[in-house]
């Protein structure tokens, strides 16, 4: 993994940076939702984060999947709401994949390679 966050020789990289730990709920793993939400409030890093961007994931099986990075404003019925970013497109697969339940603990690291941003999905051993 750590040599995913280093790229390859020859290219510029930029990183790795913890930016979002939590404990999957039900919803995080549902296959109608295919989302994995980062509430913004709970960020450790957020100020390179744009939404709409492409982005590269690298799971525990150093497989590399493609996502998009999508800012989702949830409203609630009192009038409030909360500010997320969701990893969307790919996200079933990387549940499936990585054998995700609920209640597992899992990490966001970032980094760039060749100005890409990537992610890491880290699970505690």
């Amino acid at each position: 993994m750590m040599n995913h966050m280093k790229g390859p020789k020859g290219y510029e990289t930029e990183g790795p940076r913890l930016i979002f730990e939590k404990k999957l709920t039900k919803t995080n793993i549902r296959p109608d939702q295919s989302r994995l939400l980062m509430p913004f409030k709970s960020l450790i890093r957020n100020d390179f984060l744009r939404p709409g961007i492409g982005a590269i994931l690298v799971d525990q099986r150093n497989v590399k999947v493609g996502l998009m990075l999508t800012r989702w404003d949830m409203k609630k019925n009192s009038g409030g709401g909360t500010l997320n970013y969701a990893l969307t497109c790919g996200s079933n697969d990387i549940v499936k994949g990585n054998r995700l339940k609920k209640d597992d603990d899992i990490s966001f690291w970032s980094f760039r390679c060749h100005n890409v941003i990537c992610f890491a999905l880290v699970l505690p051993p």
